[in-house]
């Protein structure tokens, strides 16, 4: 049985918790091409994406969009352990997980 991890979205008022899927779909990664560092910072940033759509998604129920780029006032994506914003021009904005830093 895999464990269990439970996120907890807040605004401060409201707390949501969501489950997420400790199983990870290896068959999207082609191990023979990947080194093992490669492959292991490319679980890395899929478990950061994760996380950080089900919080987006989250907040989106609530009517809140975050993060929002301070250069195009639009919402950003995660990808590839990034923040991404679409601008244009499409530019990354700082790790999953180090936006703070990312803000002046």
């Amino acid at each position: 049985m895999s464990p269990t991890f439970v996120l907890s979205v807040s605004d401060g008022a409201r707390v949501e918790d969501v489950i997420l899927d400790a199983d990870v779909d290896e068959d999207s990664f082609n191990h023979e091409e990947l080194s093992v560092e490669y492959f292991e910072h490319a679980l890395d940033d899929d478990a950061s994406e994760t996380v950080a759509g089900e919080a987006i998604e989250v907040l989106n129920v609530w009517d809140l969009v975050w993060p929002i780029c301070p250069l195009h006032e639009r919402a950003m994506t995660p990808c590839s352990g990034v923040w991404v914003c679409n601008g244009p021009p499409v530019h990354d904005l700082a790790d999953i997980g180090r936006l703070n830093s990312a803000y002046p």
